[in-house]
């Protein structure tokens, strides 16, 4: 069965390459990665709603399952076939801290001097102790004395980044025997814990809280492997609608737009339902979509400020509310929304800055040094994807 899986899997990357070949073209994905640059927006702007008026969303946390989806379908089109014709699982792990941790270490030390100025615990271990586990990209086990239990309290949209490196782990241990019936278990397994999550605690919003790691581990086990299933499928039938990518773009805001009230016992299934059937159609939608003209390169600097914006944006808001008196309109509620629209503003320019001139870089000379030489088509691949300019690793 392993055998026959491995054939599978290589016979048709080898169709679908040789497809794009004959057709003369390499596929970008730039439309998806401008809907990853939209949803990191959304998330910035939801998380600085108080001094947006109405400029920001409803509901942001499916987003984060937009990203799990799409995370999902990227691995799998930069890394199945050569997992599964032998790529080291070490190569492939260290790849993914490469591309990650290097902003996720600048978040953390942001992070860190923002707690250390606005809110320093009366206990210090506890502060060092996260600083200490956050430096492996691990929560500190105790809470951190705040209004909410953050799972990653010196930087919170770290959260997701530790549940995506589950979701690495488990793919590169389990990708060579992950036939398609196998597939369909696993997303079986964690649509059964979201039900259970919805129906025990009235949301799917969870993952971002230390007591809520159940419900995090249930997100990204099916929404990932949503991606994998997809990826999967569209080797085999990929997508024809193509859609322009402003369509698809304010297709993706759409369910942000309402939220469900707090008390109904049936909100749960509304996120449900954006989480296992929207999502996955956006990444499905955008996976056949071509930016053309100046929307390709639109799109282009979406993805490559997605990732910084999202994972530095909270590092850089508690300023903004230390500056603001809660007890009394001050300069952020009195010209509402536009300086907060300028903060996000510089926030997508520095995370442009960020990434093209310190990130890219480094993570350059990073893959050189301590990556075995893969093939150029699916490193191209992966950098489109991640939203990157070409690195050959």
């Amino acid at each position: 069965m392993k055998l026959r899986h491995r054939e599978n899997v290589l016979t048709l990357r080898r169709e679908f390459e040789m497809t794009i070949t004959q057709a003369g073209d390499r596929k970008t994905f730039e439309t998806l990665n401008g809907m990853r640059g939209i949803a990191a927006l959304a998330v910035a702007t939801m998380h600085i709603q108080w001094f947006l008026g109405p400029l920001h969303p409803a509901i942001v946390s499916v987003v984060v399952d937009f990203f799990f989806v799409l995370s999902g379908f990227v691995i799998a089109y930069s890394y199945e076939a050569e997992l599964v014709n032998g790529y080291p699982r070490r190569s492939f792990l260290l790849a993914r801290l490469i591309r990650l941790y290097p902003l996720f270490f600048l978040g953390l030390l942001l992070g860190a001097i923002s707690k250390a100025i606005f809110e320093f615990p009366d206990n210090p271990v506890v502060y060092w102790g996260n600083v200490g586990f956050n430096l492996f990209m691990l929560p500190y086990p105790l809470p951190y004395p705040q209004q909410y239990d953050d799972l990653y309290p010196l930087n919170y949209p770290a959260w997701s980044i530790f549940y995506e490196g589950i979701a690495y782990i488990l793919f590169a241990l389990l990708i060579r025997r992950l036939t398609d019936r196998w597939l369909v278990c696993v997303i079986l397994a964690g649509l059964a814990a979201l039900i259970y999550t919805g129906i025990v605690e009235g949301t799917l919003d969870r993952g971002t809280w230390r007591p809520s790691v159940i419900g995090g581990l249930a997100r990204v086990t099916f929404s990932f492997f949503a991606g994998v299933a997809l990826h999967r499928l569209w080797l085999r039938r990929p997508t024809k609608w193509a859609l322009h990518p402003v369509l698809l773009f304010a297709l993706l805001i759409v369910p942000l737009l309402w939220r469900p009230d707090a008390v109904a016992v049936w909100g749960w299934l509304y996120e449900l339902l954006v989480i296992a059937v929207w999502m996955p159609m956006m990444v499905w939608l955008g996976a056949g979509s071509t930016a053309k003209g100046r929307w390709h390169k639109i799109c282009a600097v979406l993805g490559v400020v997605s990732y910084p914006l999202y994972i530095l944006h909270a590092t850089v808001y508690p300023y903004v509310f230390h500056y603001n008196d809660p007890d009394s309109p001050v300069f952020f509620e009195q010209h509402a929304p536009w300086p907060a629209l300028s903060v996000i503003l510089l926030l997508c320019l520095a995370s442009w800055l960020l990434a093209v001139y310190v990130d890219l870089p480094f993570r350059r000379r990073l893959i050189r040094a301590l990556l075995p030489q893969r093939s150029p088509q699916p490193a191209k691949n992966e950098n489109a994807m991640e939203g990157d300019p070409e690195i050959r690793s």
